[in-house]
């Protein structure tokens, strides 16, 4: 995911703390967030009962705080750059804010 962030010059954040409202002794760690489009990301890379219940934690935070997150699973990091830039190009409302994936081939817009 960072890989694929940096080789595309998109500016991100790793491990960014999230401070919740009404909760001062509590935070996130997101495991990416891309600033320019208000954007978190988590990779969800495990399969047990008390990461599951951690997953569906930090999920009903982000949704109680109407914060965007693109939720990552193994199945979607082989296809990661299509996964971000579709997501990525999701809210634009014009040809000058769309976000191009450069390819050895050319480029192209998703």
């Amino acid at each position: 995911i960072d890989d694929c962030l940096y080789n595309h010059n998109i500016v991100h954040c790793y491990e960014k703390a999230i401070f919740i409202p009404n909760h001062p002794n509590k935070m996130l760690i997101c495991d990416f967030y891309i600033p320019n489009r208000d954007l978190y990301v988590e990779y969800w890379g495990m399969d047990n009962e008390d990461y599951s219940a951690r997953r569906d934690e930090k999920m009903e935070l982000y949704s109680s705080m109407g914060k965007r997150v693109l939720s990552l699973e193994d199945n979607d990091i082989k296809n990661i750059e299509d996964v971000i830039f579709r997501e990525l190009n999701a809210d634009v409302r014009s040809d000058s804010e769309l976000i191009i994936m450069k390819t050895i081939d050319g480029t192209k817009k998703l």
